[in-house]
C-alpha cells in the first residue's frame, strides 16, 4: 500500500512540474499570453515654418544710398524696382537716407555709423550688393544677377507677431551642412509707402513715395550678433522679444522686418559678404524658400 501511495505521489508531482512548465515569450505571437510592447519612434520636432529643407535659394541684399536733396536718386529707386519686379522675394533692397549736412526726415541716427561700415558712400545714389564694392545704379543689376547664381548651405525662416508697438520675432536659420565659419545676423527695420517731407523729393514728382527705407535695426549690433550654433542640429533658433518700435514707423502695415546673415566687417575688408536674407511682414509667418 506505502508503495502505491509513492508511485501516486512521484506521477502527480511529474505531472505538476509539465503543467508549470514556463512557456518562453515570442514576439511573433505564439504565446497567448504575450503582448508585444508599444514601442514610439522618435520624431523631429514639428517647426512652425515647415521642415527644414535639403536646399535652400540665395537671397540677394542691395544697400543703397539716397536722400531727398539727391536729383539723381529717384532714378536708382527705379533701378530698384525693376531688379526686385525682376527677382522678387530673392532680391531685397533697402533704403538708407542721407541728409548731406541738410534735412531728410528719414536719416537714421547711426547713419554715421552704417556709412562707414558700407565703404563711406560720397556719390549717389551708390550702393552695396551683398556688402560688395561701392557701385552705382547701373551696375545693380548685372551683379545681383550674379549673386544669385551663388549657392548657399544656410536659409532663414521667420515667424513676427507684434503687440502695439512691441514685435516679437523668431529666426530660424537652418543649414544643409555644418557652418565651417563665423556667421552674424543683423535684423532691418524697413517701412514701404513713406511721403516726401515739405521740401519733397528732387526730381521726384508729385506724389512720389520713399520704398524701402531703412528706419532702425532690432538686434543687439549694428554690426552684427553673432549666430552661436550649438551641437550637430539642422537649424537653430533665436527669438528677439518685446522690441519696442515706438515713434519708429508712420504706419506699422508698410513696416517689413529684414533679417541679414553675413560676415563681420566693413565693406573692402577680406571675406566680408552678405550669406542670404530673408524678409517678412509684421504678423506673417516666412517659410524657408
Amino acid at each position: 500500500m506505502k508503495k502505491l501511495l509513492s508511485l501516486t505521489l512521484v506521477a502527480a508531482l511529474v505531472l505538476g512540474f509539465a503543467s508549470c512548465k514556463k512557456t518562453n515569450s515570442s514576439d511573433t505571437g505564439s504565446n497567448p499570453f504575450y503582448t508585444a510592447p508599444n514601442v514610439t519612434t522618435p520624431t523631429a520636432p514639428t517647426l512652425p515654418v515647415g521642415s527644414v529643407p535639403n536646399k535652400f535659394t540665395k537671397k540677394v541684399v542691395i544697400e543703397e544710398f539716397t536722400g531727398e536733396w539727391c536729383g539723381a536718386c529717384p532714378g536708382g529707386a527705379a533701378n530698384l524696382k525693376a531688379i526686385v519686379d525682376a527677382h522678387p522675394d530673392l532680391a531685397y533692397p533697402v533704403a538708407i537716407h542721407n541728409a548731406n549736412s541738410g534735412y531728410d526726415p528719414y536719416e537714421p541716427s547711426f547713419f554715421n555709423q552704417i556709412n562707414s561700415m558700407l565703404g563711406s558712400h560720397s556719390s549717389y545714389p551708390g550702393g552695396n550688393v551683398d556688402r560688395g564694392a561701392i557701385m552705382g545704379a547701373s551696375e545693380w543689376a548685372g551683379e545681383v544677377n550674379n549673386r544669385l547664381q551663388v549657392k548657399t548651405d544656410i536659409g532663414v525662416a521667420l515667424v513676427s507677431k507684434t503687440t502695439g508697438d512691441n514685435v516679437n520675432l523668431d529666426i530660424y536659420f537652418g543649414v544643409t551642412k555644418p557652418l565651417t565659419k563665423d556667421l552674424y545676423y543683423t535684423v532691418y527695420l524697413l517701412e514701404n509707402d513713406m511721403p516726401t517731407s515739405p521740401q519733397g523729393q528732387t526730381s521726384g514728382g508729385s506724389g512720389y513715395k520713399h520704398e524701402h527705407v531703412l528706419k532702425d535695426y532690432l538686434n543687439t549690433d549694428l554690426n552684427g550678433d553673432m549666430i552661436e550654433w550649438v551641437g550637430s542640429e539642422k537649424y537653430f533658433k533665436v527669438q528677439l522679444k518685446n522690441k519696442n518700435i515706438g515713434g519708429k514707423y508712420l504706419n506699422i502695415n508698410n513696416c517689413k522686418l529684414l533679417v541679414l546673415v553675413h560676415t563681420k566687417g566693413n565693406v573692402g575688408s577680406a571675406g566680408v559678404e552678405i550669406i542670404t536674407a530673408q524678409e517678412c511682414s509684421m504678423n506673417e509667418i516666412k517659410k524657408w524658400d
